[in-house]
């Protein structure tokens, strides 16, 4: 008998299945982008896409370049959004309904949780995600590339530079 693929993960309550994540993978869904100073956009910024691959790298632990059901609710879980709103950017995540997310899908989720708790509202499951992000994703880099990326960027620290700092 053919077995249906996977639902989106159940975020109703805890679950004894739920593997612990590993300790390395401690940046929260909601700390993504707390140190983007820009307005939320749909738009991942460079930075943002750096820094979400670096999470995707830490949470792929097996290296199969996908991101499980249950890997990505225990990131979701800490982003203090309710269990609907988490549901709602799976499910517009999750573009080929597999259960699992790829970097692409990953990269999805990830923002539309961060630009949530920033302010901006989920779109409904019936209208689809952001068209400005699924146009943002559409040429993505791989991962490995963005996190190399990010690791020689001077301004991983998160100080500001010369030309954009002010003195009061």
């Amino acid at each position: 008998a053919a077995i249906p693929p996977p639902g989106p993960p159940q975020f109703q309550g805890e679950s004894a299945a739920t593997p612990a994540m590993p300790a390395s993978t401690t940046l929260s869904l909601s700390s993504a982008a707390s140190s983007v100073s820009r307005p939320p956009s749909w738009v991942p910024s460079q930075r943002e896409k750096r820094k979400y691959a670096s999470l995707f790298l830490r949470t792929d632990t097996d290296g199969d370049g996908y991101i499980e059901a249950a890997e990505a609710k225990a990131l979701c879980d800490r982003s203090g959004l309710d269990e609907a709103e988490l549901a709602a950017a799976w499910t517009h995540a999750d573009q080929d309904r597999d259960g699992r997310l790829n970097f692409s899908e990953f990269v999805s989720l990830v923002h539309l949780i961060s630009c949530r708790t920033r302010g901006l509202q989920l779109p409904g499951a019936h209208e689809g995600p952001p068209s400005a992000l699924s146009a943002s994703l559409a040429a993505l880099e791989p991962p490995e590339e963005l996190h190399a990326q990010r690791s020689r960027s001077p301004s991983r620290a998160g100080s500001s530079t010369p030309a954009t700092s002010r003195s009061v």
